[in-house]
């Protein structure tokens, strides 16, 4: 690890718990029928985190999905390559 990434790290730490302690009142969260009371920062924090996961989740779908389409796409390329060969081939013997 270099020394500007430890840095960084002991920033955002730093961040983070600055306004977990300036966030500190409890709150309570509603969702349906479950309720439940916890600190606005962890709330907050939560939320970022879920955020995230469902952000790289349809990310990685998505990538997924174009790696299908280059894989046809390159099956299609090497195909028509033989193809090409065969008919070259082809002539030659002729």
């Amino acid at each position: 690890m270099q020394k500007r990434d430890l840095v960084i790290i002991i920033f955002l730490s730093l961040l983070i718990v600055i306004f977990a302690t300036q966030n500190a009142v409890k709150v309570t969260v509603y969702l349906w029928i479950v309720q439940f009371e916890s600190p606005l920062s962890l709330i907050i924090i939560g939320s970022l985190v879920l955020g995230a996961l469902v952000t790289w989740l349809s990310l990685l779908m998505e990538l997924r999905k174009r790696k299908k389409k280059i894989d046809k796409k390159e099956q299609i390329i090497k195909e028509l390559k033989e193809e090409i060969n065969a008919k070259d081939s082809f002539n030659m013997d002729i």
